[in-house]
């Protein structure tokens, strides 16, 4: 039996996070992982469902993020057909709130080739990822951008949020980024929490003056987000050159521009990171300059 586990049921889950710790290794989940957890179902950001034996014994656990669509956590024990329930009644209970549900990721250790061809089974569209990373060596080695007369580099501010929110979207319609996270690329307002988000530090602590746009004139023609996971590593959080400027070398001169000069104001960089889809075409820009597949995952979006 799958239902919803109320608040106050929370603290049962204990043996079971303990459990998937051990066994996944996943010791990115704090002592503090179960208050936190009470904290997001009590407060309605998250929704948590306990699979439930005859004698109401727990057996599993789903947790879906509410605010990201995405299902965070299934796990019972190595129970395949219970992961499964717990997948199917997430994804009936939400899908027709949501117009997309997604799951998978480098972050995500708990999906098994069974599960995999579960969520394949039930509609889900699978995207293979790498995470990327390059030296400071290789990046200081690379030659400093010239780009042409009329084109600038400046520091992105908030103040431009909406113009490089619409560059994003333009420059991501249609490309496959748009399919794997519709909740970054979806829509233009997507494209602006997308930015509000970089900018609140959630994929890594962000700095104003260490992002950058390109510009041509008055006109935003590419941006790249810079931010750091680390004291020693930083994260492209996300580039963009405008459709009708590319074929031009001004994804990398811009990529090269920003790199640069995180490592100048960073002294305790010594490597930069980012993740891309395999299909996607931009992964050769980056292989060309240098950047080295550290994992590879899969992703994973079901569309109402």
């Amino acid at each position: 039996m799958i239902k919803v586990v109320e608040f106050e049921k929370t603290v049962d889950m204990g043996p079971l996070i303990e459990r998937f710790k051990e066994a996944f290794r996943e010791m990115s989940i704090s002592e503090t992982f179960l208050e936190q957890l009470k904290t997001s179902v009590s407060n309605g950001k998250n929704g948590l469902f306990g699979a439930y034996d005859k004698e109401q014994n727990l057996k599993g656990i789903g947790l879906f993020g509410k605010a990201s669509g995405r299902i965070l956590l299934i796990y019972a024990n190595g129970d395949i057909e219970i992961e499964k329930q717990l997948i199917n009644e997430i994804c009936n209970k939400f899908l027709g709130q949501y117009s997309y549900i997604a799951t998978g990721g480098s972050w995500i250790h708990w999906i098994s080739a069974s599960i995999s061809q579960h969520l394949l089974d039930i509609g889900f569209a699978k995207y293979d990822r790498a995470s990327m990373a390059i030296p400071r060596s290789q990046i200081e080695s690379l030659a400093v951008p010239v780009v042409s007369s009329g084109m600038s580099f400046e520091p992105y501010k908030s103040s431009k949020r909406d113009e490089i929110s619409d560059l994003i979207f333009r420059g991501n319609y249609g490309n496959v980024d748009q399919e794997v996270f519709p909740d970054f690329f979806g829509s233009p307002d997507n494209c602006v929490r997308l930015v509000e988000n970089i900018e609140k530090g959630r994929y890594g602590e962000y700095k104003e003056g260490t992002s950058w746009i390109l510009r041509d004139g008055s006109v935003s023609i590419g941006a790249c987000f810079i931010t750091t996971r680390s004291e020693d590593a930083g994260y492209i959080s996300d580039i963009v050159i405008d459709p009708g400027s590319r074929g031009k070398g001004l994804g990398r001169a811009l990529l090269i521009h920003s790199m640069k000069q995180l490592l100048e104001s960073e002294s305790s960089i010594s490597k930069i990171e980012l993740d891309v889809t395999l299909s996607n075409k931009a992964r050769y820009l980056y292989e060309l300059l240098g950047f080295k597949t550290v994992e590879t995952y899969s992703t994973y979006t079901l569309k109402e």
